[in-house]
């Protein structure tokens, strides 16, 4: 048996009411191998938001709106099952039923559209470049116009924590996996480069595929490691697009 790391602190009856279920649920597919004619599907997890819940739920969240009535109760009923196993606090929930389109009432096209852009805008003069290759994510925290020589190091160190923060944010929205290379704005003391890792450990801290930092090179480079949680946002729409092109 393999258990996740989320299993950590649960009541021992909730984790063998989970085993005898996944059990069930391994017979049915024994049988179906059994009596169907290959080649066939044998299982498929259909239920997007019994999905969802499992996979994707965080304590943090405090409301969850849909504008499906089917929906909704789905999303009841599965939250129910998972208070029961977890002990949790079950979220707000709110049906919306507004003509306009609940992807576009609450930005979230937009908001993916944003994500799928390599520059990040920080402050005036500075932004990030996001780049993510086939095993490797780097991101460059380029000063632009931002002008050292006329820059405190405190200043730096702030714009750092900023990009830091940002940073943090990106690497959940957009779901990136695997090793990243943090190039920041080069910093002049060990003390400044300190409080930065310092303040960037907060940050992944709130992340739930655990991020962690390997180490801190001679050239001023963050190396860390993003646990892989399905693909990343970047590799659903290449995949999109390429079955797309394959229609056409």
């Amino acid at each position: 048996l393999l258990f996740k790391e989320s299993s950590s602190g649960i009541r021992e009856e909730a984790l063998i009411e989970d085993l005898k279920n996944l059990k069930k649920q391994w017979n049915f597919m024994l049988k179906a191998a059994i009596y169907k004619k290959s080649p066939a599907l044998i299982y498929k997890d259909e239920d997007i938001i019994k999905k969802i819940i499992r996979d994707s739920y965080d304590t943090n969240i405090n409301q969850i709106i849909i504008d499906s009535k089917d929906g909704f109760k789905q999303l009841r009923y599965h939250l129910h099952n998972h208070q029961k196993l977890y002990k949790i606090k079950i979220p707000k929930l709110k049906f919306y039923h507004q003509q306009e389109c609940i992807l576009d009432k609450f930005h979230v096209n937009k908001t993916i559209l944003k994500a799928l852009n390599p520059r990040v805008e920080l402050v005036p003069g500075a932004h990030i470049i996001i780049e993510s290759f086939e095993a490797l994510t780097t991101i460059d925290v380029n000063s632009g116009s931002f002008n050292k020589s006329k820059n405190s190091d405190e200043t730096i160190l702030k714009t750092n924590c900023l990009a830091a923060s940002e940073i943090g944010y990106q690497l959940k929205i957009r779901n990136i996996n695997g090793v990243i290379i943090v190039d920041f704005i080069d910093m002049i003391t060990y003390k400044d480069q300190l409080k930065l890792l310092e303040h960037f450990n907060k940050i992944l801290k709130m992340d739930n595929a655990q991020p962690n930092i390997v180490q801190l090179s001679e050239l001023g480079l963050v190396e860390l490691t993003r646990r892989r949680r399905g693909r990343s946002l970047l590799e659903v729409f290449q995949e999109k697009t390429k079955g797309l092109f394959l229609n056409k």
